[in-house]
């Protein structure tokens, strides 16, 4: 239930990242220019993080659901990319 549950959660991650990584320049221009400015000054790591984190999360619910033992390690890199791209959020926004 819980890997279930998880695996849906990852995958509305995995639409949010591909949405936000391949989004049009239609919709950029329709943002305002702080949101813009706010997009585009987003780090390359931190989209990398983004990427790591819901993809490894989806894979490691997937292996969870066949019970596969490599489910830990893969999770684990999940929350790794999850701890990165929070630390972006909380510490270099707030210092700069």
């Amino acid at each position: 239930m819980v890997s279930t549950l998880g695996l849906g959660w990852n995958i509305i991650g995995a639409v949010a990242y591909l949405g936000q990584a391949y989004m049009p320049i239609a919709t950029l221009e329709q943002m305002s220019q702080a949101e813009r400015q706010l997009f585009e000054s987003q780090p390359v790591w931190v989209t990398a993080a983004f990427a790591v984190a819901v993809w490894g999360g989806t894979l490691g619910c997937l292996l969870l659901l066949f019970q596969k033992k490599i489910a830990k390690p893969v999770l684990l890199v999940s929350l790794i990319g999850i701890l990165i791209q929070t630390s972006h959020s909380f510490f270099y926004k707030r210092c700069f």
